[in-house]
């Protein structure tokens, strides 16, 4: 069975979410791939057919462009309508809860089948902000959709909003990047790298504070990522800039290329995920973790959302408290006890973990059946 499917997102950054379009290219063979975004960072892709009429915006997105969509919304509806009867779109797939919420009105309109993906704001601090968001959820379910989560953790989040069971799917965004695997030597300085937005529920600053004098010239570490949160990367680079006896390395986001090189080349992938003071959280899984266990990269995480759902302490890397300074200072003392067999073996575990998922395709499994779901 083909799909004709319209895709309907905010904001389309092409290498910060390139799972997005890693997410098409699993189901390309089976359903023929339409995307609306309401702002686009130029140069925008041409894999996939776009709908022009988006906003072309810097990023973060300025207020000037947002007062602009608000002021073309009604208009952008028309345009959207005349285009899914002109390519018979089948199907409409949202992305992030706020887009779908906002395409509320429309979607009675179309009268199509359409499903939600939520990834990480979306869960919690929106309906934290603002608790009608539950009731928005419930009546997205009661006109037919769909929701599509990461885990065991999101589903029943979900569950707990009144949404019924049969209508929230896991789908695990595991993708095979296709890129050299290796294992790198074990030697003093270790690295660890993380590639995230700067951002509180990152928690790049849980890492530099629990460094400790004692793990002066023993560490690397490399903190990729876009900076949409001014303050908080500004509070980033203050603590960093304190810690002078370590190597601690700030950096623009990357395209994937060098994304995928930069994981290859680290020791441990680290990403200390917190609930945010305004209760922003991952929701599910970092895609990054999933990249890092796929490339043979152990991975250091926290109990935190679905994230204990792939990493197993000790095993395939290293899963922590969530928010606990003392506890990444203890880990950062072990790691430099670790032995070259030992790192071996949590590399070889780390692969593992998710290669027969990947090898099966799931990701592809698990979205065409939302698809058929709908239909």
């Amino acid at each position: 069975m083909s799909f004709k499917i319209l895709h309907i997102i905010d904001v389309f950054l092409p290498d910060t979410m390139n799972w997005l379009e890693r997410l098409l290219d699993e189901t390309k063979e089976d359903c023929e791939h339409h995307i609306y975004a309401e702002y686009y960072i130029s140069p925008l892709t041409r894999k996939y057919k776009f709908v022009d009429a988006g906003i072309p915006s810097s990023y973060p997105i300025p207020l000037f462009s947002k007062l602009k969509a608000r002021l073309v919304h009604s208009g952008i509806s028309k345009i959207l309508l005349q285009y899914i009867q002109q390519h018979k779109i089948q199907l409409v797939h949202f992305h992030f809860g706020h887009v779908a919420i906002k395409f509320k009105n429309w979607i009675q309109k179309t009268e199509l089948p359409f499903c939600v993906s939520l990834y990480g704001f979306d869960y919690e601090y929106l309906v934290y902000q603002n608790p009608q968001v539950k009731s928005e959820y419930l009546l997205l379910s009661k006109l037919g959709g769909q929701f599509i989560v990461e885990g065991k953790y999101s589903k029943a989040l979900i569950g707990n909003y009144g949404i019924p069971n049969d209508k929230i799917h896991i789908v695990h965004m595991l993708f095979d990047r296709e890129q050299q695997k290796s294992i790198v030597p074990y030697a003093i300085p270790i690295r660890l790298f993380q590639a995230a937005t700067f951002t509180e529920k990152k928690n790049q600053l849980g890492l530099i504070n629990a460094l400790r004098d004692k793990h002066a010239s023993r560490f690397i570490i490399s903190l990729y990522g876009e900076q949409p949160d001014k303050s908080y990367f500004a509070e980033v680079k203050n603590a960093a800039s304190k810690q002078h006896k370590h190597c601690i390395r700030i950096h623009d986001g990357v395209d994937l290329k060098q994304y995928l090189q930069l994981i290859s080349q680290t020791h441990f992938s680290i990403n200390l995920s917190r609930r945010s003071q305004l209760h922003d959280t991952e929701g599910g899984c970092p895609v990054f973790i999933k990249d890092s266990l796929n490339l043979a990269k152990p991975a250091i995480g926290t109990s935190h959302c679905d994230i204990p759902e792939l990493i197993a302490n000790g095993f395939n890397g290293f899963l922590l408290p969530e928010n606990d300074s003392s506890a990444v200072s203890e880990l950062l003392d072990q790691l430099l006890l670790v032995t070259q067999r030992q790192y071996t073996q949590l590399c070889m575990n780390a692969e593992e973990t998710v290669k027969t998922n990947i090898q099966q395709n799931i990701t592809r499994q698990e979205l065409i059946h939302v698809y058929q779901c709908m239909l």
